[in-house]
């Protein structure tokens, strides 16, 4: 025998399922001996009896004892929510920025001491001659920064404020604020060592008259070098650091970077304008500018080098990088050169000096800057201020498409 519902096999006598707990009554029940009366003649050639009906678990309905269940199982109803829209807008969204911009700038205890060292050197006392000598044929006296040209601190203390800018910009989670530290520091570790090598060249005239003096009477020189000039070095360390540092800021933003055919031409301009005050001029030649002779010494030809370095790499690196940390780069590069470039052109100040000071072979004059100089700082200001107004024509794009 079989259970009529789940198909199970029972035994006689047997109440419920034990598969499905069906009720078996009528089905399990002892039955009683039928007596089997043949059958007459005439059935033979009745119509055989249609076959059995199966029947239909799937319309049965579970009874009381299936159908009980623990209240402790019966699950939590939950009202349904209803959907409006995308299933995303159901849920919070969290913008999370890069680790570069969510984190504090590390950018900002260098950048801030950089500035504090450069201050002191655009300041304090640099060197100090002095000789017992009656008629000496070397410069004496005390040298600042203002001394050897009056756009210097000028130059120093521009390059400070764009750093400052910059720094503002950095804690706002601007990424061309690190950008333009960085650059603000390449410029001002340029500027340093330019002073550095031009300070030594006071020091060295006063040495060569003591290795060849000009008299047989015994004289004494004494060089006393300042706070100013101990904090030069200190600072184009720290500047090459500071620009190291910034680069943590440097990486894919997630924007639309900037037009690359001005990048590439920007870049060009800076390679021009660092190449220009290295051209010789009347007699000199290129050997000029890493060649010590009597009128000038290694370190002061190195300085002139690292400030054109320091131009051409930030400048160039920072517009083809083709990001907003690269146009503040790039433009914070440009600082302390432009400065002195555009003083010296309109004769400002009492004393201007051009960017490395002079070319080779070329009078040491406020208004002696090569053509090549002129039109390359000309240029570079230009496709600097087109660089910033596409990436602002980039920005606005990005927000109309938000």
């Amino acid at each position: 025998m079989f259970c009529n519902r789940c198909g199970a096999l029972v035994s006689e006598g047997q109440r419920f399922c034990a598969e499905c707990g069906h009720s078996l009554a009528g089905i399990t029940d002892p039955t009683e001996a039928v007596e089997t009366v043949p059958p007459a003649p005439a059935a033979a050639s009745a119509a055989p009896l249609p076959p059995p009906a199966l029947y239909d678990f799937a319309s049965d309905e579970p009874d009381d004892l299936t159908a009980v269940m623990l209240a402790t199982d019966q699950p939590t109803p939950v009202d349904p929510v209803p959907v409006t829209g995308a299933t995303t807008d159901q849920l919070p969204l969290v913008a999370s920025e890069p680790a570069s911009r969510a984190a504090a700038p590390a950018v900002l205890p260098l950048a801030v001491l950089t500035a504090i060292l450069t201050v002191v050197a655009a300041t304090f006392t640099i060197l100090e001659v002095s000789t017992d000598l009656a008629a000496p044929t070397f410069e004496v006296g005390s040298w600042r920064a203002s001394t050897f040209a009056s756009n210097l601190p000028v130059a120093a203390f521009v390059a400070v404020g764009a750093m400052a800018i910059g720094l503002v910009a950095a804690v706002l989670r601007q990424r061309w604020g690190s950008g333009l530290v960085g650059g603000a520091a390449l410029s001002l570790s340029g500027w340093a060592m330019l002073m550095v090598g031009l300070a030594d060249e006071p020091i060295a005239l006063a040495r060569a008259v003591v290795t060849e003096p000009p008299t047989t009477e015994a004289f004494t020189i004494t060089i006393e070098r300042g706070l100013g000039y101990w904090m030069l070095p200190i600072v184009a360390g720290f500047g090459v650091i500071t620009f190291v540092v910034s680069l943590l800021a440097g990486g894919n933003d997630g924007r639309d970077g900037l037009n690359p055919w001005v990048a590439a031409a920007a870049a060009v301009t800076a390679l021009v304008a660092a190449i220009g005050p290295l051209i010789p001029q009347g007699i000199a030649e290129w050997d000029d500018n890493w060649t010590a002779s009597t009128t000038t010494t290694s370190l002061f030809l190195a300085g002139r080098l690292w400030q054109m370095a320091m131009l051409a790499y930030g400048a160039v690196l920072g517009f083809l990088l083709v990001r907003r940390y690269g146009l503040g780069l790039a433009i914070g590069s440009t600082v302390v050169v432009m400065v002195m470039t555009f003083t010296s052109l309109l004769d400002l100040g009492t004393s201007p000096m051009g960017p490395a000071v002079a070319n080779p072979g070329a009078p040491v004059d406020p208004v002696d800057l090569h053509a090549v100089t002129i039109v390359g700082a000309v240029a570079l200001l230009g496709m600097s201020a087109i660089a910033v107004l596409a990436s602002f024509e980039t920005a606005a794009r990005e927000r109309d498409a938000a």
